[in-house]
């Protein structure tokens, strides 16, 4: 049995008083302890040292110590240093193996059992569900397939929808449910109205009217480039404002150049939207336009060209990349132009029944240019692509064909060169190029569409010299009003990648563990010699995941690996 010496505890307690004698020199009192103890005897079972002390392992074991050290104070120089000299070979050769001194051999070793997880995965703005009734108008009855089901498709899979409409305008056919139906959409929000008598483009106003939800969505043109949740969350932050996707970049100009129209004196400002590309209306302004409709002598089948002009607002149309323009014919211009002559007499006049709305400015600036590929985010800049619409004033006696002649003498650059869409497009290889140079305040940015609840990686890829990197300052938004400084970052590391022989860019990317922020930008602190051309402005919030489901820090790399809290995500 091991000796109970091991385990002995010895105390020593003594309390002495002073002699007389030494009572002046010091009057304190003291307490001695001594204590020896074992500190792994609670952690091993009394029964597990008894099979221990007897077991015949232990004494074999007992015998080989001893003739190993007897035989080591035996040995010479020579074996010594053999013996010291395998030791650390044999230490060198495991480390090199398992990739101590090859940090890229442990990486892949260690990468191999993580697995990559997207928080941001199946996350998506929840502001604003099920407000919305989505019209479409059916002429034909080709156009069941052709149209009205592939819209469908593709509308069925949001939220925002609380229902659908199909309106059929043509009185010699009759349809069902069944005829529309979708495997991915719930039959209980498909309604059809088949009309009466045909009543054009003026059917999609009336279908509004009888819904019950305080929005409506129009399209009756069939698109796979629609970022209906960008655009659906720019829509709510200003819904008395006409919203849209642009069909294409062409299409953007249309609606915010070339078919705009103003007069400062008469608060006259107006523009053409394309409705049936997609585009989102308060019920409230629809309503009003129908309860004014015959007042106006609008005719139905030109309805839209009447609605959008007595709205007597810019419509808030974001950058699409589709490749559809709607090409206006000759009597849509000249219904277009009524339109116009209505507006300008009822303001000045200051009776009527146009504009339905006057003239409001937006709480929010006019910032979102276009919707990020992944339909997470929209590009946000201060920087214009096209001149103001005030540089002409609108009068009767210049007709449409007229102003577009003028607008298009006046600014004829090449458009796609300064597409929005470049900058957020997940492609390194397109750029967005500003026409002019870059002063202090403009910026670039995102709107997140919602206030994120995570950390998030930032990545900006620029053409621009490293001077930018150090007079930009980062700052966010909870609101899109005020903003503040972001106070720190943990990592914010830029490089210049070599993209061809010609071409080098300036590659940054930051953390942001702040939550809770919905809007984010780059301000420049003072005025550059150059424009902005941006290749890339993106976030991730990818992390990693061990076996034993603990996440990894978003700065996971190659230099280590650093765990964080599961409950920040």
């Amino acid at each position: 049995m091991r000796s109970a010496s091991g385990h002995e505890k010895k105390f020593s307690l003594s309390s002495r008083r002073p002699s007389t004698s030494s009572t002046s020199q010091s009057s304190l009192r003291g307490i001695h302890i001594n204590i020896s103890s074992d500190p792994f005897q609670h952690r091993i079972p009394p029964y597990i040292q008894r099979l221990w002390e007897e077991s015949k392992l232990r004494k074999h074991l007992s015998v080989w110590k001893r003739r190993l050290i007897k035989r080591y104070h035996q040995s010479g120089w020579l074996e010594t240093i053999l013996l010291a000299t395998l030791v650390i070979s044999s230490c060198l050769f495991l480390l090199i193996h398992v990739g101590f001194f090859s940090t890229e051999k442990y990486q892949e070793h260690y990468n191999e059992i993580l697995e990559e997880v997207d928080l941001l995965d199946k996350v998506y703005p929840d502001e604003g569900r099920a407000l919305t009734t989505t019209i479409i108008l059916l002429n034909h009855e080709k156009e069941l397939d052709e149209k009205v089901k592939p819209i469908l498709v593709e509308l069925c899979q949001y939220d925002m929808f609380s229902n659908y409409i199909v309106w059929n305008d043509n009185p010699n056919l009759k349809i069902n449910i069944d005829m529309i139906h979708t495997n991915n959409c719930t039959p209980n929000k498909l309604s059809v109205i088949n009309a009466p008598a045909k009543m054009g483009s003026s059917a999609r106003y009336h279908a509004c009217r009888l819904s019950k939800t305080p929005y409506c969505y129009f399209q009756d043109i069939p698109r796979k480039d629609l970022k209906l949740r960008s655009t659906y969350a720019n829509f709510l932050k200003s819904p008395h404002l006409i919203h849209g996707q642009s069909s294409s970049h062409a299409a953007l100009i249309d609606s915010q150049w070339r078919y705009c129209f103003t007069n400062k004196d008469l608060e006259l400002h107006t523009c053409y939207i394309d409705l049936e590309s997609g585009t989102f209306v308060a019920k409230a302004a629809v309503t009003s336009f129908v309860d004014h409709y015959d007042k106006n002598a609008v005719v139905d089948q030109y309805a839209d060209m009447y609605f959008v002009m007595f709205m007597n607002q810019i419509p808030y149309q974001l950058e699409g990349t589709g490749n559809y323009t709607k090409q206006l014919t000759k009597e849509e211009i000249e219904q277009m132009d009524l339109g116009l002559i209505v507006l300008y007499n009822d303001l000045e006049e200051e009776e009527g029944v146009a504009p339905i709305d006057p003239h409001l400015e937006v709480e929010f600036d006019r910032n979102a240019r276009s919707p990020c590929k992944d339909d997470r985010c929209l590009f946000l800049t201060n920087k214009k692509i096209l001149p103001d619409i005030e540089l002409f004033s609108y009068t009767p006696s210049v007709d449409v064909d007229i102003s577009r002649e003028m607008h298009d003498d006046f600014f004829s650059k090449h458009y796609h060169q300064y597409k929005y869409a470049n900058a957020v497009d997940k492609s390194d290889q397109t750029s967005w190029k500003s026409i002019q140079n870059i002063h202090a305040g403009d910026y670039i940015g995102l709107d997140l569409l919602m206030p994120m609840r995570t950390s998030l990686k930032y990545r900006f890829l620029v053409r621009h010299p490293y001077g930018y990197r150090t007079n930009l300052v980062i700052e966010m938004s909870y609101d899109g009003l005020n903003w503040f400084k972001l106070q720190s970052s943990r990592s914010f590391s830029c490089q210049y990648i070599e993209m061809n022989e010609d071409l080098q860019l300036l590659e940054c990317e930051f953390i942001v563990t702040d939550t809770g922020y919905r809007y984010i930008r780059l301000k420049s602190l003072k005025d550059l010699d150059f424009g902005f051309d941006v290749y890339d402005l993106s976030f991730s919030a990818k992390v990693k995941k061990d076996a034993q489901g603990q996440f990894l820090d978003l700065a996971f790399d190659k230099d280590g690996v650093a765990f964080v809290e599961d409950d920040l995500f």
